[in-house]
């Protein structure tokens, strides 16, 4: 394990995931106290509403693709036994990192154009990671193809090891750059969550769908 393996895939992700849930926890305290980042030039509504609900799609889609191989190996063994399965797995994910990564450059141009504050750095940071974790997903899904194999192969036992607390990074050397670039770029995003609004983001699409409230006539 080389230093550069220590500071990428043992130090950065134990930062990330270890100060997230107590960053939340603050950020939902203090939530009316924090500065905003600065708009830029407005979006249109719609675009608005496309940017939120691509962002939010796309993480749902995204995340349950990341996390079914973690707590359900077995269904996910099982799916990648039959081509079919593979195939439509990848072509999932495959959609489902554009339609992220669509919603996550219209959120960072947003934020780009406003002016430059602490809490408009902090988001553009955050923004500029996920698009860098999302170019690096499609790069994935074009050059190393069934990426859903090798990602149950090599990153689930090296996130198996995290979670025992016995880091090994053994099964990420034979992997390429833009699959170690979308771990690294993953967890910088990761840990800068809890100081931006992009958890507001996410809860958009659910609050456009809720109708609005009507008043009783006395």
């Amino acid at each position: 394990m080389t230093l550069t393996d220590v500071l990428l895939f043992v130090l950065l992700p134990y930062i990330a995931v270890g100060q997230l849930l107590p960053a939340l926890l603050w950020r939902a305290r203090r939530e009316g106290a924090l500065a905003e980042p600065a708009e830029g030039a407005p979006l249109s509504s719609e675009r608005k509403a496309f940017a939120s609900s691509a962002l939010a799609a796309g993480a749902i889609v995204i995340g349950l693709l990341h996390l079914v191989p973690l707590l359900a190996p077995p269904v996910f063994r099982a799916a990648l036994a039959r081509p079919a399965g593979v195939l439509l797995i990848e072509l999932i994910g495959f959609a489902g990192g554009l339609v992220f990564l669509s919603g996550a450059v219209l959120l960072t141009v947003r934020r780009a154009r406003g002016p430059a504050t602490l809490a408009t750095s902090i988001e553009l940071a955050a923004c500029a990671a996920l698009v860098c974790a999302a170019l690096a997903g499609v790069a994935c899904a074009l050059s190393a193809r069934w990426g859903s194999a090798w990602y149950a192969r090599a990153v689930v036992p090296y996130l198996y090891s995290l979670l025992r607390l016995q880091p090994d990074t053994t099964a990420l050397a034979a992997l390429g750059f833009w699959p170690r670039a979308h771990l690294v770029c993953g967890f910088v995003a990761l840990g800068l969550l809890p100081f931006t609004t992009l958890p507001r983001q996410l809860r958009a699409p659910l609050r456009l769908a809720r109708p609005p409230a009507t008043e009783v006539a006395r």
